[in-house]
């Protein structure tokens, strides 16, 4: 039960990073459009 846990808590890190990631990258590709 702690490892699942474990990893989902990771995966969830996973995919908020990765999010975060493409957000700044389409903010900083839009700010250099313009």
């Amino acid at each position: 039960m702690i490892i699942f846990g474990r990893i989902s808590m990771s995966c969830l890190l996973d995919s908020s990073f990765t999010l975060s990631n493409l957000v700044l990258f389409l903010t900083t590709w839009r700010s250099s459009l313009s």
